[in-house]
Parts: C-alpha cells; structure tokens; sequence
C-alpha cells in the first residue's frame, strides 16, 4: 500500500490547471505495481456498521458488527459502557488486506465476547475501525443486560433424605449457560434476604438441560423439620452476587421415619 499526494485539477477556459490545495490518497496495488496505475485503487475510510447484541445473559453479550474494508488492512475494536460515552473496550482485532478484491467482497462480519456486566441495566456500544486512511465510528446501539438467572424448577414439594438432603431438580431456561448458586432462605419478611439460612448448592449448567441439585440442609432446618414435620422455603438464585431472583416456593417434608416392626413374642407356657 502506497500513500502519495494527489493534485487537484481546474479545467480553465479549455486548458487544465493545477488546483492550489492538494490532498493525500492511500492506494492498494498488487505487489510490483506501483500508482498511477489502472490496477491500484483508491482506499477509502473503512465502512462500519454496528449489528444487535446477542446471546444477552445478565452478566454477558456478544457484540456483532461489519466492516467493509476496501481491500486494506484494517483494526477494529468495539466500545461500551452505561452511557453514550461508552468508557470500556475490546482488544483490537485485526482485518488482513485483500488487493484485487472488489469492494462488495471486502465486508467483513466482526464479533466480540464481553463479560463482567452488571443485571437490569441498559448499555451503549458502536463499532470502531481503522486503515490507513482513517477511522470509522458506527451509530450508537444499546442493549439491556435481563435480572434473571435462567433457573427454573417444576418441584414445589420436597422430602429430605435420611441424611438431611433435599435434591432440588432444575432446569436452566433463557440463557446461554446458567451458572450461581441456590440459596434456602426464610419465606418471612422479617428475615434478612439472600443469607442461605437453610442451605446453599453451586449450579452450572448448560442451556436446555436439567440437573438435581443437592442442598444439605443446615442444623437451623433440621430443627424446624424435627419440630413441626415440614419447612417451607424461598429458592433463590444468585447468577451473579449480590443479584439474586426468587425461583420457587419450596416445602420440604421431613424424612419418612424408619418404625421399627418388634414381633410380640407371646411365650406362654403351657
């Protein structure tokens, strides 16, 4: 790629003349020509255009876009933010130079994985790329991270096992991936929120699928399942601290006691 100044040309009264301003042009020639020449083009600010965002977990989204080249070797990154002033971006990815290709076949679709994203919340990105004649800035999208974990279960009633367990069976909905952990919480609004007062399981689990969790429940639920026979729950999801959604209202049942079946021996003798 050669960038040489171009002068300006008047037509005065049937004669051409030299412009006082001149401007500076990049050309794309295949290698061994030089410009001017019929087989070198003009490169041109790349053209960008920013598409949706996808995959939007509550923590995540892939950012989309596309690039048209011109044939020159190009950068692009994407930026993002809770504004219009963005204040984050992604490592700059790189587009290889294509001599000899028409502009129609330079356009290059470009994506970028971001993370660390905060629930319920609206964000703003646009596609930036650069070449050698400048750079190119898209339109300002947005996007809205969901409050939503993805967990859901089907089981509103519960027994604990022998050895103080319930196995809670979910389902991962909506994302991707669904990732966290369960927490057992009081149902009472007087009890402080979001503290696994009854037991606590990490998730992991990938879109579509179904796992039991397992939850040992702690010595404050063994108490009241002792006492009263059952125990009923709130189910939360934590997908990403200290964001955590109700997912279910649970009973537990206590364990099925074991009754010792003692045969009366009658030994009478006669």
């Amino acid at each position: 790629m050669k960038r040489i100044a171009v002068l300006g040309l008047l037509l005065s009264g049937g004669s051409l003349q030299l412009s006082a301003s001149s401007t500076a042009a990049t050309f794309l020639c295949p290698p061994g020509v030089s410009p001017p020449s019929i087989d070198c083009t003009v490169v041109s600010q790349p053209i960008v255009e920013a598409g949706e965002a996808k995959e939007v977990t509550p923590v995540s989204a892939l950012l989309s876009g596309a690039v048209n080249t011109y044939g020159a070797a190009s950068t692009y990154y994407f930026e993002y933010g809770l504004s219009a002033a963005y204040g984050t971006r992604t490592p700059t990815g790189l587009l290889a130079a294509a001599p000899g290709e028409p502009a129609s076949a330079t356009s290059s679709t470009v994506q970028a994985q971001i993370t660390g994203l905060t629930p319920a919340s609206a964000y703003h990105f646009r596609l930036v790329a650069s070449n050698a004649s400048g750079t190119t800035a898209s339109a300002d999208m947005t996007f809205t991270t969901p409050n939503e974990s993805g967990v859901t279960t089907s089981k509103k009633r519960l027994r604990a096992s022998g050895e103080r367990l319930i196995a809670l069976p979910i389902n991962c909905a909506k994302q991707p991936r669904c990732a966290g952990r369960i927490l057992l919480v009081p149902r009472s609004p007087r009890r402080s929120a979001g503290h696994a007062d009854y037991g606590q399981a990490r998730y992991s689990i990938a879109y579509g699928a179904n796992a039991r969790l397992r939850i040992v429940l702690t010595r404050a639920a063994r108490e009241i399942l002792a006492r009263r026979g059952r125990l009923t729950i709130e189910a939360l999801a934590e997908f990403a601290d200290p964001h955590r959604v109700a997912i279910a209202t649970v009973t537990i049942l206590a364990p099925k006691r074991r009754v010792a079946h003692a045969k009366a021996h009658h030994g009478h003798t006669h």
